[in-house]
């Protein structure tokens, strides 16, 4: 799936973020930290990995893991960018305040 548009509404509501293409996915980061990642699933579906300091209890977020004590990292799967509304970007925004330090 061409996940440009999903990455395009993001940035639009989050212009301090960094963008960091690696191998396997895009970083999006803040101060140097990343808070979330954009990642290919399919041809018809992308990943998107919310790094938070909290757990979000929600039918969208299909996994969870704790890696560290109090550090959750939440899987999203996404088919547009139509799925890029106020829920989601609510999370984006609370991740990247949690890496700013705010």
């Amino acid at each position: 799936m061409d996940s440009l548009p999903i990455l395009m509404k993001i940035l639009r509501a989050l212009p301090e973020t960094e963008v960091v293409q690696q191998k396997s996915q895009t970083a999006l980061r803040c101060c140097g930290h990343p808070y979330a990642a954009l990642y290919p699933v399919s041809s018809k579906k992308a990943g998107l990995a919310i790094f938070l300091n909290e757990r979000i209890d929600s039918q969208r977020v299909y996994a969870v893991s704790e890696p560290y004590p109090g550090r959750f990292t939440h899987h999203l799967r996404l088919e547009g960018a139509e799925q890029v509304d106020e829920e989601l970007l609510c999370w984006l925004r609370r991740a990247a305040q949690w890496k700013r330090g705010c």
